[in-house]
C-alpha cells in the first residue's frame, strides 16, 4: 500500500506513508502521510481527495476493511515539536 500511496501522492508532497496498526484484531490501521514542509501538509490537508485516493489505495491492496483514516504530518513539524523523533508524533 505505500508505494501506491506514494505513486498516487507523490505530485502532492507526500515522502512517506507511516501505518499505525491496532494490537488487536481486527488491526484496523490509520496511515500517517509524511511531507518535508508545514506549507506541503497544509495544502495536502485542503485537498478535498486525499481522503479518497487513500480509502482507494486501501481498496486495490485489499485492506479497504481495516482503513481507519488518514493523518498528515510534516517532517518540518517533527523536526520542530518531537526532536525530529516520528515515532513520539504517531503516538501523540
Amino acid at each position: 500500500m505505500e508505494s501506491a500511496l506514494l505513486g498516487d501522492l507523490g505530485e502532492a508532497g507526500v515522502r512517506e506513508a507511516q501505518f499505525v496498526v491496532a494490537f488487536e484484531e481486527p488491526f484496523a490501521f490509520r496511515v500517517w502521510l509524511a511531507t518535508a514542509t508545514d506549507a506541503e501538509r497544509d495544502a495536502l490537508a485542503t485537498a478535498a481527495d486525499v481522503e479518497g485516493r487513500v480509502r482507494e489505495a486501501a481498496r486495490r491492496t485489499g485492506l479497504a476493511d481495516l482503513y481507519d483514516g488518514v493523518r498528515i504530518e510534516s517532517q518540518e513539524t517533527v523536526d520542530r515539536d518531537y526532536a525530529g523523533n516520528w515515532l513520539v508524533r504517531l503516538q501523540s
